[in-house]
């Protein structure tokens, strides 16, 4: 469920050929879960970054569907940025980048 705080997501997103995504996860329960998700399927903390950090931040989680990894946002400006051009995802709205993108590709 999108937060109140979050601006609406641009209307052609889903159309644009992206492969990386912004994912607003705040609850550390569900962004270990779609950690351990993305890990099943293959994918990887950038190596300039560790999994303890990435679970441990509330900056958006980033997922590179091309690249096969996930990091978070760098700091609070690039996740502001992201924010204002629209293209941060509710958990609801990756899961559907999940089943498009991700699912098909193990």
């Amino acid at each position: 469920m999108r937060r109140e705080t979050l601006p609406p997501l641009r209307e052609d997103y889903f159309e644009l050929d992206r492969h990386y995504h912004y994912v607003d996860l705040t609850d550390s329960a569900v962004r270990r879960v779609v950690v351990e998700l993305l890990e099943a399927h293959g994918y990887r903390p950038y190596r300039y970054s560790s999994r303890e950090v990435i679970l441990g931040t509330y900056l958006p989680l980033t997922v590179d569907t091309e690249k096969r990894g996930y990091c978070h946002a760098g700091n609070v400006t690039c996740a502001a940025m992201a924010a204002s051009h629209r293209v941060v995802l509710d958990l609801d709205e990756f899961l559907i980048i999940f089943d498009r993108d991700i699912k098909e590709q193990k």
